[in-house]
């Protein structure tokens, strides 16, 4: 396979021309390295020029083939045994269109085969995929199905290939037959997620209590006093916007770190400085904009975010709960968040220049900066995320 430490990856991603196809993408280009890597595109049929335009404007370099005498409505399993030989690059990574890569995922790969070293005969990689939800597959290291599929098998192009299964669930036909046809082959689990299930599906719980509508301390408890002490920390001095401050604990922490705060909450009866919802508040109205444990307990969740990079000129502070360790128990929770999720969620914003990654417990006594990749893997019961915007 050459030089381990030069290894690239083709990308090969099976699409039908959904919707998700360009997001799907937008991954790929956060994450590729244009010298190692590749991507091959393959149409299910003939594609509409609207699906081409997704392609071309993805700003990718590779491969998109059409298969004219698709679609085969097989879950892309006839497209990726087409693909499979025409992929150029050392490993093979699988992507379906509506899915997406998650944040590091690429570099996470790198560091695992330069790990196995070059004397070392091939592998697989098993590293794990997350859910909308929050689920992880792999949740035990056996080569069985349910715990590996296609999302989550890396493996080398210089294998004997094994074949798709024209059926749902396939994709272990696949890793199945791989290691069948190829003997001795090891299997090395990672921990590390690198791939996003259906990402953009946003699973919200049935039921939960909508503080907006209710005053006084009522769900209301100041659990944030640390992560806004350690995360002010972060920042300059200037003007900063609070949205969902609730009892208005964090004016003398925001302060204290040299900053002028405004308090925003539209819950009656609350000591804050702003009532009026985000969406009404001025374009680049506060250099920093934060909201400390406010995600979660909204309903339309990526429209918030939108609003507070849009309201931010500089930056937008963000904490929530980690659905691994929280489960969502909280009763005015609409929703709560992977790490790889949030970052999904946080890295899809027009406007985001760069993000610094916290864990932490939910106090906020014990918050350290992590790397994206450990972030990724995150067990802490918090996390937080400083992003620049501009």
């Amino acid at each position: 396979m050459g030089e381990v430490a030069g290894v690239g990856f083709s990308v090969l991603v099976t699409t039908t021309g959904r919707e998700t196809l360009g997001a799907a993408l937008a991954s790929v280009a956060r994450e590729w390295d244009a010298a190692r890597d590749e991507v091959v595109v393959l149409h299910d049929g003939v594609a509409t020029s609207a699906t081409r335009a997704v392609w071309e404007a993805s700003g990718l370099v590779g491969r998109w083939i059409e298969l004219e005498e698709g679609p085969h409505g097989d879950w892309g399993h006839t497209p990726r045994n087409r693909g499979l030989s025409v992929c150029g690059r050392e490993w093979v990574v699988h992507l379906d269109d509506d899915d997406a890569l998650a944040m590091g995922a690429l570099d996470v790969l790198r560091r695992a085969v330069l790990r196995q070293g070059a004397a070392r005969g091939p592998r697989l990689l098993v590293p794990r995929m997350v859910k909308a939800n929050g689920e992880r597959v792999w949740t035990k290291t056996e080569f069985v199905e349910g715990q590996v599929g296609t999302g989550n098998l890396v493996h080398p192009t210089g294998l004997a290939r094994g074949e798709f299964a024209a059926r749902y669930g396939g994709d272990f036909e696949f890793a199945r037959s791989l290691r069948e046809r190829n003997a001795g082959l090891e299997v090395e689990f990672l921990p590390e997620v690198t791939y996003l299930v259906r990402p953009e599906e946003t699973v919200g719980r049935e039921t939960f209590r909508d503080l907006s509508g209710l005053d006084g301390e009522w769900g209301r408890e100041d659990f944030q006093g640390g992560w806004q002490m350690r995360l002010a920390r972060c920042l300059p001095g200037g003007s900063w916007l609070d949205v969902g401050s609730g009892l208005g604990g964090s004016r003398a922490r925001l302060e204290a770190a040299g900053h002028t705060v405004t308090l925003q909450d539209v819950g009656p009866g609350l000591p804050v400085d702003v009532r009026e919802p985000v969406e009404r508040l001025p374009t680049g109205g506060w250099e920093v904009v934060s909201a400390f444990d406010v995600v979660e307990h909204v309903v339309e969740d990526a429209a918030l975010l939108r609003e507070l990079v849009r309201v931010a000129r500089r930056a937008v502070v963000v904490t929530t709960p980690n659905v691994w360790v929280s489960r969502c128990r909280n009763p005015h929770h609409v929703r709560e968040y992977s790490p790889p999720g949030l970052a999904w969620r946080i890295q899809t914003l027009e406007g985001v220049r760069r993000c610094r990654w916290f864990a932490g417990d939910a106090r906020g006594k014990r918050v350290v900066e992590v790397e994206a990749s450990a972030w990724g893997r995150e067990e802490r019961a918090a996390l937080g995320v400083v992003v620049e915007v501009g």
